[in-house]
This record gives C-alpha cells, structure tokens and sequence, in this order.
C-alpha cells in the first residue's frame, strides 16, 4: 500500500513543483509591473486626500506652493502643495458651489454662478453681482462672466464688476490665457453651425485690442465641444475638440493651429491631432486636453486608453510635446482607474482625477523629484494582491491551451492506433521505438505548430526571458526534454509504452500550459 501511495506521489510530485515555480513566477512578473513606473523619471501615482466631482479643479502657484480649490461636498476643498505633491495645508472654504461649473476664489472669497446669477460669498453673507449669467472664466488675477454678447470682468481687489466688451454675435465661451491674464480667446456664434475665434489683448495703455482670428464650420453629425487657448510673446496656440456618435460609440477629435501674434492677418490652419507614443502606436482621440507652454515649446495633457500591465488597460494621462510639426507622447499615470481632468502644476509635478466610485473622483498627482519615486514604488498590499489575482487569472485562461493542444496528439495517436490494428504485438511487448516514435511525432506536429503561438501578440506580453531569437524552436526543445527527464523520475516499473506517451504528453501540455498558457492568450 506504501508503496502505490510513493508511486503515485512521484508521478505528480515534479508537475506540481514546476505548478507552484510558475506561479511564484508570475506573481513576481506581474508585481514588478505593478510597481513599473509609467515613464522613465516619473513616480508611480500618488493619492491626495481629495474627492471631487469630474470638473477640473482651480490651481495657483504662489510662494507657498501650488494652491488647489476644488469641489466638495461640504463646500471647497483647499489644498496647498509642494513640489513633490506633498500637503503643506488643508482646509475647507464654508461656501457651497454647484458642481461641473467654474469659480474663482483666493481663499476667502469666492465668485461663483448660482441660478444665472453671479455671486459673492465669504462664508458668512452672499451678494448677487449681476443677473442673467451665461458664463464665467477665470484667472488668478482675472474674472470675465459674460451676459448674451456682452462680456464684463469683475475686480479681484473690491469685486466691482466692469463693462468690458460687446460683441457682434452672442458670445459662446472664452478662454483665458493661464500664462498672462493679459490675453484671452473669445468664441462667438454668428449662427447655428459656426464658431469665430477673436483674440483679446490688453495693450500697454490697458485697452482692448481685439484681432479676428478664424470661422469655425460646425458640420453635421461632429459636435464642437470645447476650446483652449494658450499664448507667450510670439506664438498662440488653439485647439478645439469635437465629437460625433457612429453605430453607437462616441469618437473624440482634437484640432490644433499654431499662429505667430504678428502673423494674425494670415488664416488659421488646424489639422487633427495625432499622438505618437513610445509604444509605436497613434492616438487619435485624446481626451480632456489641458494646453500648456513651456520654455516656448506647447505641450498637453490628455487621456487615453492605454497598457497599464501587458494584459491590463485603462484611461490614463499622457503628456505629449509639439516638436517639430509632430505630437510625441509619454505616459503620466498607470492606474487601474479612469484617469481625466489633468492640471500641469509644473515641470516636476502633475495632477488629475481618478475616478472612484458615485460620480466621486479622487486627486492623484505623479512628481519628478527623486525621493518620491522612490517611495512611490515602494510595495503595498494592494500590489501584492493585483500581482495575485491577475496570476490566478491568467494561469485559469491558460488551461484553454490544454483543448488546443489536443490537435497536438493527433498524429501520434493515428500512428498507435494503426499499430494497434496492424501489428498489435509491437505495443504489448513495449517495443522502446514504438514509444520513442509516438513522442516525436508528437513533438514534431507540435513544433510545426508553435509558430502560431509565438506570435507578435506573445512577444508583447512575454516576459523577456521567453523572446528570443528562435524560441519557437528552441522552447519547445527545451519542454520536451525536460518532460522526458520527469517522465523517467515518475513512471512505474511495470509502464507499458502507452501509459509513457500518455504520461509524457500530459506533463508536457501541462509545462506548456503553466509556463506559455498565461501569454498565449
């Protein structure tokens, strides 16, 4: 009885050792990209104790770091941080704004749209500035609400509210330049389906120097949806975003121009944006685009669904620079959820939403500084328990490679059964070349069909000690004859050839399945 029992022991004792080394394996591939960082320079995420709504929220740098506002529901949220996205303070603004709509505040007062009205409010009393509002923008030195055709601006000093303007057409939005408050874009509609782009300059005197720009067509079935706007001493940049709905999915666009300010009288010219990455591939549909300039090169941020893992996908930010008349991106973020609303603080530092759960959005930030990295990849149990669950996935997908591998045996069992019809002898007395020739038949039909295995989808997912030149060849070599060598430790004494083939070719498939299975599909 002892005796079957160490028998059986040892045909699975081996399989299961191999089971437990690819699954410490793969848990250590997929921890090490848990913990990957999402570009070279650039910490993991980190988490700021902040929920808000999806509206980006308002950002100031000052002497004493970057000053965030956001919406909360207990009223605004104000964070100060640092340049290693570390809070230095935290505090909460008793003013109650509407969510999704812009405000302006320096931390006590707070210019906000209520029922189209512009209000007033320090916490402690509310006053209506002006009625009938159709919008708001905002600088940290600049408020410009407009009403109609009419655009005025509040005074940041004693919130005296100022006829600036009146346009043609009924204004549709304006964006102000976050570079300078001395400039900023304002959209009319003449009509239905068009859109003119005027830029508004403070001159040296302080009066309004106002420069016609482009008319925007709006075709059917592609909605315009936003604008931005950035400007420096010599160059503006634009870009507008569209949408359109076919067969039931929604295809954002993006369209970009670059003007020189003594070039204005020329023509706009926009052209889609397309985003190349370091993972060869184009983004053409870049969401919540933050524009922004940087020691005079443009640059923005946006989502995009993207890789977190070689098997995990998410919408995440990216960064992507203008050089050269082309877009060329690098991944910001890596996280599991829906990354959007990106804020550039600096060019260490940036900032986005995660959404989380109930239309509730948490702050997430990611810093060049080097302390920060370090601590970003550090391991938590939250890494440990993805690299896990993802391992257990994967190694379950696997086990359909188990029902295509059974093509494998179809030619060494043609062979048995012929012998078996034909020449029945030679298989009961375990003639050594019957069994030999069942085994490469089998590992020929495999090898002919590895190719389709190992294909660009397999060396993409693949750790790198599986890519190599001819691994298709070399592999499955390397697995027959390791089956082989178990074969011989766990077979027993009184083993016809059958039970050896069948014995070989079920460990075999199963090495393949523990160790390739996860990458194969």
């Amino acid at each position: 009885m002892f005796k079957l029992k160490s028998i059986r022991l040892k045909v699975i004792i081996l399989p299961l050792i191999l089971t437990f080394i690819s699954i410490i394996m793969i848990i250590t591939i997929n921890l090490h990209s848990e913990t990957n960082l999402p570009s070279e320079g650039w910490s993991r995420e980190i988490q700021i104790p902040l929920l808000t709504s999806n509206s980006k929220p308002l950002f100031y740098g000052n002497e004493d770091g970057y000053q965030i506002y956001a919406y909360s529901e207990q009223g605004i949220t104000h964070l100060t941080v640092d340049n290693s996205v570390k809070i230095s303070n935290e505090s909460i603004i008793d003013v109650k704004v509407p969510p999704f709509k812009p405000f302006w505040t320096e931390g006590q007062n707070v210019v906000f749209i209520n029922d189209n009205q512009l209000i007033l409010s320090n916490g402690q009393s509310e006053q209506s500035l002006f009625e009938n509002v159709d919008g708001l923008a905002v600088h940290k030195d600049l408020i410009l609400f407009w009403h109609k055709n009419k655009l005025y601006q509040v005074s940041t000093k004693d919130f005296s509210v100022t006829s600036l303007w009146e346009t043609e057409h009924p204004i549709e939005s304006i964006v102000i330049n976050q570079n300078s408050p001395s400039s900023f874009l304002v959209v009319t509609t003449p009509d239905a389906s068009h859109f003119q782009f005027n830029l508004y300059q403070v001159n040296t005197t302080g009066a309004l120097q106002i420069s016609p720009l482009y008319t925007l067509t709006e075709y059917t079935g592609e909605t315009v949806k936003d604008f931005k706007f950035v400007a420096n001493d010599q160059k503006i940049n634009i870009i507008y975003t569209t949408y359109s709905v076919k067969q039931g999915n929604v295809i954002d666009r993006a369209y970009f121009t670059q003007m020189n300010l003594d070039q204005l009288d020329q023509e706009a010219v926009f052209q889609q944006i397309e985003i190349h990455t370091d993972s060869r591939f184009t983004i053409k549909n870049p969401k919540y685009i933050h524009l922004y300039q940087y020691n005079d090169e443009t640059n923005i941020l946006f989502s995009a669904l993207s890789f977190i893992t070689p098997k995990k996908s998410g919408v995440n930010i990216y960064e992507a620079a203008y050089r050269n008349g082309k877009w060329v991106a690098e991944k910001r973020s890596k996280t599991t959820n829906m990354s959007v609303q990106p804020i550039w603080l600096n060019k260490d530092n940036i900032l986005w939403l995660d959404y989380i759960a109930n239309k509730e959005y948490q702050l997430m930030g990611t810093s060049t500084d080097p302390v920060t990295i370090k601590e970003s990849q550090a391991i938590h149990s939250a890494d440990v328990a993805n690299a896990i669950s993802d391992a257990l996935l994967s190694l379950s997908v696997s086990l359909i490679v188990i029902f295509n591998a059974l093509v494998w045996l179809i030619p060494s069992t043609i062979f048995i059964v012929t012998l078996l019809f034909f020449d029945i002898n030679k298989v009961e007395k375990n003639t050594p070349w019957v069994k030999h020739t069942a085994i490469f038949i089998y590992l020929l039909t495999q090898l002919l069909m590895m190719g389709k295995i190992f294909n660009n989808h397999f060396a993409n997912i693949a750790p790198p000690y599986f890519i190599f030149p001819y691994n298709f060849i070399i592999i499955p070599i390397l697995i027959g004859g390791l089956s082989y060598l178990i074969v011989g430790y766990g077979k027993g004494h009184d083993w016809d050839s059958i039970k050896e083939v069948i014995y070989y070719i079920g460990v075999n498939i199963w090495i393949v399945t523990i160790f390739l299975g996860p990458y194969i599909l």
